[in-house]
């Protein structure tokens, strides 16, 4: 457990170390969250006594704010930092988890496929640009990642990507951009799973440029203003 990590190896395990180890995570955050929930159980199967549930906080997850297509685009252009502009914009076309955005492979070849070597639940392979456009216009092979130390704990990623957000001023959060990607996915391609194994990327890429040039030309109709008719 990342948790653990942060337990010196050759110090005796006793409360006032828990009690330190846990205020090394910033306060109300999910991560000071997470570690007073790891460590508070490790407490448990070591007999130390100690509450660490004090230094909790008042973390609370803010609701889901899912921008649209529109807004994740008008955003990625008020990034002045290309670094961390690379970051939104892997998040942004491929659905990624902050975490994955450092620890995934693109294709600069179409279909332009994600490889995750290190997800939540494992590698990915073939996770699809949506839109493909975006992959061609961004070029989210291109370009280096932000240099972040993150010492096996990789709640660090989210931490300074939420930091990297908030000066930006993007007022959404960076998890967002993966809800947008998902309703994206099922909702405007009418895809059922978006974890798409590789042998049928080939044939899904044909698919998406065609209903992508629809709906964009559709969406250009319908946004069009009606000429009245005198």
């Amino acid at each position: 457990m990342s948790g653990l990590r942060w337990l010196p190896s050759k110090q005796d395990l006793t409360a006032e170390l828990l009690e330190a180890t846990v205020q090394l995570k910033p306060p109300d955050t999910r991560a000071r969250q997470r570690i007073v929930q790891i460590l508070t159980q490790f407490a448990k199967f070591a007999n130390v006594q100690v509450d660490l549930r004090l230094y909790q906080g008042n973390y609370k997850p803010k609701s889901r704010d899912v921008p649209s297509d529109e807004e994740i685009a008008a955003m990625r252009a008020t990034i002045k930092n290309p670094q961390w502009q690379l970051i939104y914009t892997c998040m942004a076309v491929y659905g990624l988890r902050d975490r994955e955005a450092w620890l995934c492979e693109i294709d600069d070849r179409p279909p332009y496929a994600c490889r995750v070597l290190d997800g939540k639940t494992g590698p990915i392979n073939g996770v699809l640009p949506l839109y493909p456009e975006w992959a061609i216009a961004w070029q989210p092979w291109v370009g280096e990642l932000p240099q972040v130390a993150c010492h096996g704990d990789f709640s660090i990623y989210g931490d300074r990507t939420s930091k990297a957000f908030r000066r930006a001023q993007i007022p959404f959060a960076p998890y967002n951009l993966r809800h947008a990607w998902n309703i994206r996915g099922t909702v405007v391609f009418e895809i059922p799973n978006l974890a798409t194994k590789t042998n049928l990327l080939e044939s899904l890429w044909q698919f998406l440029a065609m209903i992508s040039s629809q709906v964009r030309a559709a969406r250009s109709v319908v946004s069009s203003p009606v000429k009245q008719v005198s």
